[in-house]
């Protein structure tokens, strides 16, 4: 059963430090001063603290010409002391026209997906002609890495830092960005190639004038005065024979720093993926869009 890949771009965390009420002005200020983050990537990297995360809403869209496919995440995502660690969605995967016979064998409904470490728990609406009686989630490994870059877009996965300083760097316009979360917000926005975006280095030994040409990421991310993500939109244009298709990410984050907790489901109610009978026929909630359009190469 293939991972999801669908976006949940800008992953950030947020511990708020509230001043010393009893403290001087002065001390205060000092206080502040120390642990008021350098920019939005500290900001980020502060906010990795075990058991706290984040609401997520994400939309991902794929046009050509008309609205070809789209799938909604919500959810929560859990931090550990450097990186997301534990997330629970919900997934809902629309298609449309022609697309449907790309969909022809998924699920049929909203399906839920729990990912603690590297173990994936997939459950739904569609599943259940596939499993035994009283199993309704089936469990899975994920390979290579961390489980939640399977969850996660891999060209607006700002839970690295590094990624996340690369997008920065391509800023061109910083404005106010109005209201969001109930925070004044900073609009940020920039284009940036996926190559550039993921550090990917550039081909040895072929000039650049060679090199076939990059399409470049269109994006906007909303920071509130705490410096952590409020909004990412993202986009990529990809040149077709007949037109242009479109990916599109909006994702939207809110209560910072809240407690949350994510569990597995009862175990009497899972079955290992390599138990399942007729496994390759299993739904598959992969959302199927071009290589080139989600950063991997062919």
């Amino acid at each position: 059963m293939r991972r999801v890949i669908a976006s949940l771009a800008g992953v950030a965390t947020a511990a708020l430090v509230a001043p010393v009420l009893a403290a001087p002005a002065n001390a205060q200020a000092q206080t502040a001063a120390r642990v008021k983050p350098a920019d939005p990537v500290a900001a980020l990297q502060r906010q990795f603290v075990p058991n706290r995360g984040v609401q997520v809403t994400h939309h991902l869209k794929l046009t050509a010409g008309k609205d070809f496919m789209s799938m909604s995440v919500t959810g929560k995502l859990a931090f550990g002391r450097s990186e997301v660690t534990a997330s629970d969605l919900r997934l809902k995967l629309a298609a449309k026209g022609d697309a449907r016979i790309l969909d022809e064998e998924g699920p049929t409904g909203p399906v839920r997906v729990i990912t603690i470490g590297r173990v994936q728990y997939v459950s739904g609406q569609g599943f259940e002609k596939y499993l035994p009686v009283g199993k309704t989630w089936v469990r899975s490994q994920v390979t290579g890495g961390n489980g939640q870059k399977a969850l996660l877009s891999p060209w607006a996965d700002i839970t690295d830092p590094a990624l996340y300083r690369r997008l920065l760097a391509s800023t061109k316009v910083k404005k106010p960005g109005g209201t969001l979360d109930g925070t004044a917000t900073t609009l940020y926005a920039g284009a940036i190639s996926i190559d550039r975006l993921l550090g990917t280095p550039p081909l040895q030994g072929v000039p650049s004038s060679a090199r076939p040409k990059e399409p470049k990421l269109h994006w906007k991310l909303w920071l509130g005065r705490d410096l952590l993500p409020r909004r990412l939109s993202i986009s990529e244009t990809e040149k077709l024979n007949s037109g242009s298709m479109v990916l599109s990410g909006d994702s939207k984050f809110s209560g910072w720093g809240a407690k949350v907790v994510i569990a597995a489901p009862p175990a009497d109610e899972v079955i290992d993926e390599k138990d399942v009978p007729n496994e390759p026929a299993l739904p598959d909630v992969t959302f199927p869009v071009l290589p080139q359009l989600t950063g991997r190469k062919s």
